[in-house]
């Protein structure tokens, strides 16, 4: 549902019974209203490896799935974003806020020590300010706009502003290669990860304007190191979108709390994320964009302030596969 105005954008408004109605169980299959599902794993759940303080956890969720649109409501606005939300696939975003869902207890177990880990780490702020929600409202087609996101740790030396991001994953990003012709030097094969039977005789490394095959250890291999998912790099220079709308609030926060001064001149931003993986931790470097993240911003607003439903646009594959609404999605118009 929506909220036409004369300038034709629209608002859109969260259903009643929006949000997640029921769980799915991890045995029938069959929809079980929250506490039945609690109750269930204080009876030992049999057949079932849920156990009690993980859907205690999930069940008292403090996080509203219309959070942004309350956060909005008490700032006066008329519409609210966070940055993580402005990352999903808008069409998950809005069919969100008009039905609700079910979902199976396991589905939520990546995000239950992700928010576990970051428990751990956010007590830390050291020299800095961690978890310190940033707020931005604007006008966009005469309606009042809030958007807002949380940095995981904020700091600040001579260098200027660095935005730190945990991340919890079972896969990390990792080294890839590239692959040139021992002959004309183009490359032939790149952004690969996995290098088993690469140039082997069941997989020639083929060069097509010398029309050749070659074996790997004939070949110049170019090794690039790990980079930051691209929906996590663009979740830093978002942050630091909003950071540079707020940088007078977080100097003076600095400077009451650590004695920091915020030097006078234009701000500069830089990040990096932590991805925290199953063995091994591994820091990136993350370039910040500021005009990419405007790019962004406008582009997701556009799409989700119109009548219609925004088409799929998840940035990260894995997005459709795990959506709650995806049955939703497959027959809205």
């Amino acid at each position: 549902m929506t909220t036409k105005t004369k300038t034709g954008a629209a608002i859109p408004v969260v259903a009643k019974d929006a949000g997640m109605r029921a769980f799915e169980c991890e045995v029938t299959g069959e929809e079980i209203p929250l506490p039945e599902c609690l109750a269930c794993a204080q009876r030992g759940a049999p057949g079932c490896s849920m156990f009690p303080a993980f859907i205690h956890q999930i069940v008292n969720d403090s996080r509203p799935h219309n959070f942004s649109q309350r956060l909005a409501k008490a700032h006066g606005a008329d519409f609210g974003i966070s940055v993580t939300e402005l990352l999903y696939c808008p069409r998950k975003f809005r069919l969100k806020m008009a039905y609700s869902w079910t979902e199976k207890p396991s589905d939520f177990y990546a995000r239950f020590s992700g928010t576990a880990i970051h428990a751990a780490l956010e007590d830390y702020e050291g020299a800095g300010i961690a978890e310190e929600r940033l707020i931005a409202t604007f006008d966009y087609r005469e309606k009042v706009v809030l958007f807002s996101g949380k940095p995981d740790l904020v700091t600040y030396s001579d260098a200027g502003w660095l935005i730190t991001d945990y991340k919890r994953t079972g896969w990390p990003p990792r080294s890839s290669y590239s692959y040139t012709c021992p002959k004309c030097y183009e490359v032939i094969l790149s952004d690969v990860t996995d290098r088993r039977g690469i140039g082997g005789a069941n997989k020639p490394l083929y060069c097509p304007d010398c029309d050749e095959n070659f074996r790997r250890r004939q070949v110049h291999q170019i090794t690039h190191l790990p980079e930051a998912k691209y929906a996590h790099a663009m979740q830093l220079s978002l942050l630091a979108l909003l950071l540079n709308k707020n940088e007078e609030q977080y100097a003076s926060i600095l400077e009451e709390k650590h004695g920091i001064i915020v030097s006078d001149a234009p701000p500069v931003f830089s990040g990096q994320i932590i991805y925290l993986g199953p063995r091994d931790i591994l820091p990136i470097p993350v370039d910040i964009d500021l005009d990419v993240a405007r790019a962004l911003l406008r582009t997701r607003l556009d799409a989700l302030l119109r009548p219609e439903l925004p088409p799929k646009e998840p940035l990260e594959g894995w997005e459709c596969k795990y959506c709650p609404v995806a049955t939703q999605c497959d027959t809205a118009t």
